[in-house]
């Protein structure tokens, strides 16, 4: 095992990242894999809830909340649906946790992937942080599961703002 990493870098990030989930207008958050192998279902959907904004999913991640649950739009990518990229193009902020953010999902054309959004990459590993396709606003180095947890518990100190409206587009897209 490695050294225990200190909690003060992702306290930091959190801070960021509630920053600009305050000042979302129209947030998602994908859902990867990799909170499973955290074993963080149970969190990540308590979180979404929390959260209340749309949630979309990698093709591997795509069960990680119920298909007819209200917050879920669709899946992304060249094998997602019309509503989770519809959802996805038209967001203005990035929320991705566990995914590798793979060429399937971003494709050829990265530079117009969420093309208006700010975007957070949650991944354990480093180096899927710096890959040329998908640049993040805030690369986030930490365990799905970790971040999901710390986000949850630091939500109270903000208030949440109402995104009804655009959760409502969202799920029009998706019927």
């Amino acid at each position: 095992p490695g050294k225990e990493k200190s909690n003060n870098k992702i306290n930091a990030q959190i801070a960021k990242v509630l920053s600009l989930i305050s000042e979302a207008k129209r947030p998602v958050f994908l859902a990867g894999h990799g909170i499973r192998i955290a074993g963080a279902q149970k969190q990540f959907l308590e979180l979404a809830e929390k959260l209340g904004i749309p949630v979309l999913s990698t093709f591997n991640g795509f069960d990680l909340i119920p298909s007819d649950h209200p917050l879920y739009i669709g899946r992304i990518g060249t094998i997602g649906d019309r509503a989770g990229n519809f959802a996805l193009q038209n967001c203005d902020l990035y929320i991705s946790v566990g995914s590798r953010n793979n060429i399937r999902q971003v494709s050829y054309n990265w530079n117009a992937y969420a093309r208006g959004a700010k975007k957070v990459v949650v991944d354990i590993d480093p180096e899927e942080l710096k890959k040329a396709t998908l640049k993040p606003d805030l690369a986030i180095e930490a365990d799905a599961g970790e971040f999901i947890v710390f986000l949850k518990k630091e939500l109270n100190k903000i208030n949440l703002p109402n995104w009804r409206e655009w959760v409502d587009w969202c799920r029009m897209r998706k019927e």
